[in-house]
């Protein structure tokens, strides 16, 4: 009885132990909406972050930071529509790794940089689909679409267009990493 009562006290412990102990959850990964419209998220129609012919480089940037914040692997998708870039976009504090991607084809989400920007520095895995970067510029640096100078990073570019875009090295990409 004594070995029963030891074995019962002693599994007590262990289960009290296991529910008094903080467990800490990820947040799963979220997709966050770029394009026209009315912002209340969650869609293209309903996008989480808005555009227009002034800021959308900013809505971007805001969808990047979000990301950054949350855990896990994270999509943005830019909605159809052509947007101006005129701002670097920096992904330098997402630790995670980050999708971007265009809402149907390359054909319908295009990224001008309107011969004036560099669009993404990044230190993290990358995939991008789906996107038209066109005029992107850059002068004394390399890669005027995306620049990542970690050797650790994984690239993936599926179904996207790069044309027109100038930079010292790596016209569209430079990446020091791996690529697909």
């Amino acid at each position: 009885m004594q070995k029963f009562l030891t074995a019962l006290v002693t599994s007590s412990l262990v289960v009290a132990a296991l529910v008094a102990a903080p467990v800490s959850v990820k947040a799963a990964a979220e997709t966050y909406y770029v394009g026209p419209g009315t912002a209340s998220g969650g869609s293209c129609t309903t996008p989480d972050y808005t555009t227009d012919a002034v800021d959308d480089d900013a809505a971007i940037q805001g969808a990047v930071d979000a990301a950054a914040e949350n855990e896990g692997v994270d999509t943005i998708v830019i909605c159809d529509g052509s947007y101006v870039i005129t701002t670097l976009i920096d992904a330098t504090a997402d630790t995670e790794g980050l999708i971007i991607e265009g809402e149907t084809s390359a054909e319908l989400s295009v990224l001008d940089g309107a011969g004036a920007s560099q669009f993404l520095d990044t230190n993290v895995d990358l995939t991008i689909r789906d996107l038209t970067f066109s005029n992107f510029s850059v002068i004394g640096d390399d890669g005027a679409v995306i620049h990542n100078d970690s050797t650790d990073d994984l690239l993936t570019v599926e179904r996207s267009v790069f044309e027109d875009n100038v930079a010292r090295e790596g016209g569209a990409i430079f990446w020091r990493g791996q690529g697909e």
